[in-house]
């Protein structure tokens, strides 16, 4: 009966251990995949802001030359208007 016994818990020790490992291993897998999908999504995030950002730093300078060569030709408008009523 005691040699059965003992078969019986070293055999549902055997198990219970398996089952831990196993489920640790699960465990670990979760975290390890997340981490991966957290870092993915941080990286696409990073990503998606510097593409934002490098279009944000585009318009201003388009904006920027834009109004400066508006501005150009509107002095040169105006210049132009006051040389010719200058010399009519």
């Amino acid at each position: 009966l005691s040699s059965t016994y003992q078969c019986l818990l070293v055999f549902t020790c055997v198990c219970v251990y398996l089952c831990v490992l196993l489920y640790t291993g699960v465990y670990l897998c979760l975290l390890v995949y997340t981490g991966v999908y957290l870092c993915i999504l941080v990286f696409t995030g990073v990503y998606w802001c510097l593409l934002v950002y490098t279009g944000v730093y585009w318009c201003i300078l388009v904006l920027g030359w834009c109004s400066l060569f508006f501005t150009g030709v509107y002095y040169c408008i105006l210049v132009l208007g006051w040389c010719s009523l200058f010399f009519t």
